[in-house]
């Protein structure tokens, strides 16, 4: 069973929080309660872009480890 990152949950939960209708309802209040709601979107979109770089950074080091195996240039 794989686990879900903290990350995703967090940016998922504020996604739905910001669409939620009495939030979107007091989005349209005042400019303020807008870009509060537009903080939650950019919130998420950095935790979730922050879990894409980390996948990223883990998969270039197993690729790299991989590379030294096959060349035989690791010292354990």
């Amino acid at each position: 069973m794989t686990r879900v990152p903290l990350t995703l949950v967090i940016a998922l939960f504020l996604i739905g929080t910001a669409n939620w209708p009495s939030v979107a309802a007091w989005a349209e209040e005042t400019n303020l309660h807008h870009a509060l709601v537009h903080g939650l979107l950019l919130i998420a979109g950095s935790l979730f872009g922050l879990q894409t770089a980390w996948w990223m950074h883990l998969n270039e080091s197993e690729t790299w480890a991989a590379q030294q195996e096959e060349e035989g240039e690791v010292t354990s």
